[in-house]
C-alpha cells in the first residue's frame, strides 16, 4: 500500500530542501519558513529535480524563482501552490518511521 509522503519545513528550505519539499505528495511549512533556490545567485543551476518541479508551478512562478533565486515566505508558498498548508506547531507532527 502506497502511503502519501508528508513533509514539513519548519524553517528555511533552500536548494535540495526546497526540491525535496516540492517532490513530496503533501508539502507543508510554517508561517516563518522561507523556501527558495538560492544556488542560482552563485551561478549554479537548480538541482535535485528542482527544475522538473519548478517548470510545473502555476503562472511561471517557478521560472521566476529559477532565474532570480529569491526566497518566498511560508504564507506565499501556499498561495502559489508550493505548499499545501501551514503548520503552526511542527513538533506535533514529528514522527519516526521504522519498518
Amino acid at each position: 500500500m502506497n502511503k502519501p509522503i508528508i513533509a514539513v519545513a519548519p524553517g528555511h528550505a533552500f536548494n535540495s530542501g526546497a526540491a525535496l519539499l516540492a517532490a513530496c505528495g503533501h508539502p507543508m511549512n510554517t508561517l516563518d519558513a522561507k523556501v527558495g533556490f538560492n544556488e542560482v545567485t552563485f551561478g549554479f543551476v537548480p538541482h535535485s529535480g528542482a527544475s522538473f518541479y519548478m517548470s510545473r508551478m502555476k503562472g511561471e512562478f517557478g521560472t521566476f524563482m529559477a532565474l532570480t533565486g529569491l526566497p518566498i515566505h511560508g504564507s506565499d508558498a501556499v498561495r502559489i501552490d508550493i505548499s499545501r498548508g501551514i503548520v503552526h506547531d511542527p513538533e506535533e507532527y514529528s514522527q519516526e518511521v521504522s519498518d
